[in-house]
């Protein structure tokens, strides 16, 4: 009998979950492991989907909920300054409990999911998009799978999490649902097909919408890479959203010294991805050859350091402390804002062009089974070589 209460995870609805908030650059994810009760979390950290899927029923057992980032998330960053590309639009839609110490009644998630399906309606019929909903045990979720989009720099960074919150906002509003008010870019979600666990000792099921689940998995992925492409018009509006300058910053980027904590920081991260990027550490080390000028060089390190997200200030700070190569240090402070102006547009178009390029990437055609059936795979490599062997004197 405990055996049959023993909280079961579904394998098929986390490998969709994965589908639908899409690939990482490092094909690691951020992921939260929290019991029911506890002020820390078990875990908070980045792993592979894999490792994931190995780990789940164990945290489950042990009354954990899981929690995945839906965007691609830098590894060490645990902020909006860390999300490194949009891959997911997500709404949360909790249902209304009257009793917060227990899981909502049928007719309380009923509610929700009306509320639910009006949204995902609003947005498909305005955009031409398509999105999925899953139950979260006490609600329901709402994603929109979207083209990946690389994010570029810090600014940049708080700009696009403005403009995501300002859509989710407007789009809640225009369709009259009222939804959870968090949008930030680098929040989490429940991963779906393990268990909601946040009331102890209850433990909810979590499960996308039927549509999805009684599909083979190979046909749910092709439905997600469709929505994926079509929910290109849903980033175009995102992208083209008037959110107005970010709430945490100005118009331009921030310049002056780190704090001590943060130069800790910044060199502690320069020194992993030193030992990762090679051509990173050269540059740092002052290295000029196969580049024209040391001016050149040292355009090209800055547009590496934007790349891996470091802020305005930190770039500077780097620059200025860290890097060996000289002219930098020999010129004024109107050339090091000239040239960092310009490896971040260079940095930003390059982020771009590579997102609609890998958006336009063919996929590789199917390999024809050469071997006739019922044939054996050694006996067709070794025929040739009994052939040579019989002719040979």
């Amino acid at each position: 009998m405990e055996d049959e209460e023993k909280p079961i995870i579904n394998l098929n609805a986390i490998k969709i979950h994965f589908e639908i908030i899409g690939p990482r650059e490092t094909n690691k994810y951020h992921v939260t492991v929290k019991r029911a009760g506890e002020d820390h979390p078990e875990f908070n950290g980045w792993l592979t989907r894999e490792e994931i899927i190995v780990k789940a029923q164990e945290w489950t057992d042990e009354g954990c909920t899981i929690w995945v980032s839906i965007n691609d998330m830098e590894e060490g960053i645990d902020n909006i300054e860390g999300v490194q590309a949009l891959t997911d639009l997500f709404f949360d839609i909790d249902a209304k409990r009257a009793d917060k110490t227990q899981p909502a009644t049928k007719e309380e998630k009923k509610e929700a999911g009306e509320r639910a399906v009006k949204l995902k309606n609003y947005i498909e019929k305005k955009y031409k998009a398509q999105g999925f909903i899953a139950s979260s045990g006490n609600g329901w979720h709402l994603h929109f799978p979207l083209p990946k989009y690389p994010i570029v720099g810090t600014n940049f960074r708080h700009e696009v999490n403005a403009k995501v919150t300002a859509f989710s906002k407007r789009m809640a509003k225009e369709a009259g649902v009222e939804t959870d008010s968090t949008f930030d870019i680098r929040r989490v979600s429940t991963l779906i097909g393990t268990f909601n666990q946040k009331i102890q000792g209850k433990p909810l099921k979590t499960e996308w919408e039927k549509d999805l689940m009684e599909i083979p998995f190979e046909q749910a992925v092709e439905i997600i890479n469709t929505a994926r492409k079509v929910n290109k018009t849903v980033l175009e509006a995102i992208m083209n959203e008037n959110a107005g300058a970010p709430p945490t910053q100005s118009g331009t980027e921030e310049t002056g010294e780190l704090t001590e904590e943060e130069k800790i920081r910044v060199a502690n991260r320069i020194d992993i991805l030193r030992a990762e990027d090679e051509k990173l550490d050269t540059l740092l080390d002052g290295e000029t050859k196969g580049y024209k000028s040391r001016s050149e060089a040292e355009f090209a390190l800055i547009i590496k350091l934007i790349q891996y997200g470091f802020s305005k200030k930190e770039v500077f700070y780097i620059m200025d402390n860290i890097s060996q190569q000289k002219k930098w240090k020999e010129t004024r402070t109107s050339y090091k804002e000239h040239t960092y102006k310009k490896a971040k547009q260079y940095a930003e178009a390059y982020a771009q062009e590579r997102a609609v390029m890998q958006e336009q990437k063919p996929k590789p055609e199917p390999v024809e089974n050469p071997l006739k059936e019922g044939e054996d795979p050694l006996e067709v490599l070794l025929k040739p070589v009994r052939r040579k062997v019989l002719l040979e004197p």
